[in-house]
């Protein structure tokens, strides 16, 4: 499976597979990468990270500006509208997996940019039905 050309930058990919390396380790090199900012407003620099097989799929927002606060709805609010964008995105459904407290995400460092706050999100239905662009 690959990517469609033009979905995500070299450098995008660089930066949020080294973040999620950060945060899954070896795993992270099964993943690939989807640029999300189209499907949640506010957030341009947006990765969805995914596999084929039924697993985690991962919410990456670059916070190297320190500007993205959940608390200002509540992360639970938050992780909802992320799941039904991340459903759109990917036209599998999806739902969210961290609780809604702590109110911040998990952080992890990118290569060069970051932190990265991480989102959690369970596959519901079969992983195979992912839309890959």
């Amino acid at each position: 499976m690959t990517i469609p050309e033009g979905t995500i930058s070299a450098e995008d990919t660089a930066e949020a597979r080294f973040a999620l390396n950060v945060g899954i380790g070896d795993k992270a090199a099964e993943y690939f990468f989807q640029a999300a900012g189209g499907q949640l407003a506010g957030f341009p620099t947006a990765v969805v990270a995914y596999r084929d097989s039924p697993d985690l799929v991962y919410l990456l927002i670059d916070d190297t500006n320190r500007d993205h606060k959940p608390q200002a709805t509540s992360k639970a609010v938050f992780m909802l509208e992320a799941a039904i964008s991340v459903t759109k995105l990917l036209g599998t459904m999806v739902i969210p997996v961290d609780p809604p407290f702590p109110p911040s995400p998990e952080r992890w460092r990118g290569l060069s940019r970051g932190p990265f706050a991480a989102y959690r999100f369970k596959v519901v239905d079969v992983a195979s039905s992912i839309h890959h662009g």
